[in-house]
């Protein structure tokens, strides 16, 4: 490129990308997030696009948009609960963490904050019963398994585990949980200009899977047993019927690895060798449908495919990965089932997104309907 001509065109780069920044903060500031300083729970003011003036973005403004991370939906399918970070706490120490929520709407009632921690939360799930929840949260040592009913109260921890729980999985008896857990990377320690360097190095070690009785007062309570998957696995999914286990595993333990280059296994609990689905690339998700016979998951047609947005149903008893055609124009970003051949998508079309039902043996569906945003979960 001929340098005089760069100015003009970075230049317009940088002011479309520039307004197109600061519109989508001022309106997720709108959506969800309060004034800078406002106490929590005070009223605000609704302003339109037309009325906010623009401006640039400061790292207060960051700080001040609250992040959904998860969104779960009870088993009656009224009652919702979904995780946050909320907004950064500014104190003279200069050590605030952003605080992360558990929040629950029961129907009929408003939502209210049942959590807060200064720690991570992750792995929101309504418990088989309905009336309680379970998270992963940080502790000293690694996230443990905790649990509570969905007023928050009666919280207790169903698991500790030495390397901690990456993720996990329940089991349909509400007794039994599929998880991961990674051992401490090997790590290089020194000193530079002055300060103290940690580095975990690349590649680390596998990712093992690992099933546990947690629901029980008896003695088999927290023992876990390690299944024998060859490289190293996360997202594990419980099979309907609690007999098998779908788990996504790498070759290895390093980032790229994880990133693009993962293919997903089905491991039963008889020491047989795992059932191999022939998919090495990209994943965002998977997911058994109702009666435990098919696999739908989202991942890119190879690894060289620079995002996951394909839909793929695998069906036993051959499991062969078959990408579904859909009718339809977008990227998949999220998959659900809603009965054993059916299954509710999300297509992100730019900006946007359409949710539609999708039968996964012809692709077909009908008129989807637009959200207005991009769905995330």
């Amino acid at each position: 490129m001929d340098i005089s001509t760069r100015p003009q065109s970075w230049n317009s780069f940088l002011s479309n990308f520039a307004l197109t920044l600061m519109v989508s903060i001022s309106l997720n500031a709108n959506v969800w997030a309060q004034p800078l300083g406002a106490k929590e729970g005070a009223a605000t003011t609704d302003h339109s696009v037309s009325q906010v003036s623009l401006r640039g973005v400061t790292s207060a403004d960051l700080c001040a948009i609250q992040q959904i991370r998860q969104v779960v939906v009870a088993p009656n399918g009224a009652d919702l609960a979904w995780s946050i970070i909320a907004p950064r706490v500014f104190a003279k120490s200069g050590r605030d963490r952003p605080r992360h929520q558990i929040w629950v709407k029961s129907d009929g009632a408003a939502a209210r904050k049942v959590v807060e921690a200064q720690g991570s939360i992750r792995g929101l799930r309504w418990m088989r019963d309905g009336k309680e929840l379970s998270y992963l949260r940080a502790q000293r040592g690694g996230r443990a398994l905790v649990a509570m009913r969905a007023d928050g109260s009666k919280e207790r921890v169903l698991m500790r585990f030495a390397d901690g729980i990456a993720s996990y999985s329940w089991a349909s008896d509400g007794k039994h949980i599929a998880f991961t857990s990674r051992p401490p990377a090997p790590r290089r320690e020194g000193r530079r200009r002055g300060y103290r360097v940690a580095v975990d190095l690349d590649p680390g070690p596998n990712v093992g899977l690992f099933v546990a009785r947690v629901a029980s007062n008896d003695k088999a309570h927290g023992r876990a047993r390690q299944l024998v998957v060859s490289g190293s696995c996360s997202q594990p999914r419980f099979r309907p019927d609690g007999g098998a286990i779908a788990v996504a595993v790498a070759p290895d333990g390093s980032s790229d690895s994880y990133v693009s280059r993962r293919e997903i296994q089905i491991v039963t609990f008889d020491g047989s060798k795992p059932t191999r689905i022939g998919v090495l690339g990209k994943l965002l998700d998977l997911r058994w449908s109702p009666d435990g016979k098919r696999l739908a998951f989202i991942a890119g047609r190879t690894e060289a495919d620079p995002a996951p947005s394909r839909l793929y149903v695998a069906q036993g008893p051959k499991w062969r990965p078959k990408a579904v055609r859909l009718n339809h124009k977008g990227h998949v970003r999220v998959v659900r089932w809603v009965s054993s051949t059916r299954v509710i998508a999300a297509l992100a079309q730019g900006l946007h997104s359409v949710l539609a039902v999708f039968d996964v043996r012809t692709g077909r569906s009908a008129k989807p309907w637009p959200v207005g945003s991009l769905v995330v979960e």
